[in-house]
């Protein structure tokens, strides 16, 4: 007798305990505590969680800038940048450094002040609105980014492991991204649909079985890119993507054969 395959929405709706037990064992943002005080721009909460490295980001930008050749630029993007506040306050603190990087801010929408704005136009930092069906990251190699940062954005994202990829994909060799994979609601089913993993489980290993160099940190994690060869994620997006209570995406994926 043939029996239909129950869909990936009514295994989750049977699922709800085993679902609410999963998505416990992933750091949520409320959990965080910041060591330094938070200044408008924010920067110094991303320099200790996002940069463990002593110094932090700026000192961590102004080390990468030594090695540059003469002409050379260090191409950093944020991605979910918001009011692009974390790239003009590096911009400052960079001083007459400043002049040997690239800066661009992704973010769905402009939700920037007008005095921002010009500000950022006049300091040549760049602003990409994700929400353009025309948008593309890198276009070439010559536009691949050295620095890639997501701070506090993965957790509002419907469909975050494509991200990852286009991220990567956008990352010149040698490059690193820098992001907050643990504080989303991302949830793995395995193939035959019983069994959830967070992210936090999952995506490490299915990084790590390609080769890619990674380093954690409390809520994310360091990729780093050696070669150029595509990032391969073997999952499917399962399109059950929910909004929940606390203004973030529940998503599911599958795990492909």
């Amino acid at each position: 007798m043939n029996m239909e395959k129950p869909s990936l929405r009514k295994i989750i709706d049977a699922n709800k305990e085993t679902l609410e037990s999963a998505r416990n064992k992933t750091s949520r943002s409320s959990d965080r505590k910041h060591k330094y005080p938070v200044t408008d721009s924010g920067i110094d909460a991303h320099n200790y969680e996002y940069f463990p490295e002593k110094g932090g980001m700026v000192d961590y930008v102004k080390q990468k800038l030594v090695m540059l050749s003469e002409n050379e630029k260090f191409r950093i993007l944020d991605y979910g940048c918001g009011e692009n506040c974390t790239l003009r306050e590096l911009k400052n603190q960079l001083g007459n450094q400043s002049d040997k990087v690239e800066l661009l801010g992704a973010s769905a929408g402009d939700p920037r002040k007008h005095e921002d704005e010009v500000n950022d136009k006049e300091k040549g930092i760049g602003f990409l609105d994700l929400k353009s069906p025309s948008t593309e990251l890198a276009k070439s190699n010559e536009e691949k980014y050295d620095l890639i940062i997501s701070i506090m954005t993965f957790m509002h994202l419907p469909d975050p492991l494509r991200v990852i990829k286009q991220l990567y994909s956008a990352l010149a060799i040698g490059g690193e991204m820098r992001i907050d994979w643990k504080i989303t609601s991302t949830l793995i089913v395995d193939k035959d649909g019983h069994n959830y993993y967070t992210i936090a489980e999952k995506l490490l290993k299915l990084l790590t079985d390609q080769g890619i160099e990674i380093e954690t940190f409390k809520n994310g994690m360091i990729i780093r890119k050696k070669d150029d060869k595509p990032l391969k994620l073997p999952v499917e997006y399962a399109d059950v993507a929910e909004y929940n209570e606390s203004g973030d995406w529940n998503v599911f994926y599958k795990l492909k054969d």
